[in-house]
């Protein structure tokens, strides 16, 4: 499942996450992006692998636990 892509949406969905949460994280971290893909009626979104937005989430907190 590390491989897998998906849109930060999905990520959400599939980690539980808040939505703000992992918009944060992508915005922190920048993981690159490796396609676009699209909710059911929504426009084409960057799409992450799943291990990259995993680190992208550890980085953030870790950056918000030395603050």
């Amino acid at each position: 499942m590390s491989d897998q892509i998906m849109t930060g949406l999905d990520f959400s969905f599939e980690s539980q996450l808040p939505p703000a949460v992992v918009r944060q994280a992508i915005e922190h971290a920048r993981p690159p992006i490796v396609g676009y893909g699209s909710d059911e009626s929504g426009p084409l979104r960057p799409a992450y692998r799943f291990r990259d937005l995993v680190q992208a989430v550890h980085d953030l907190a870790v950056d918000r636990q030395a603050a």
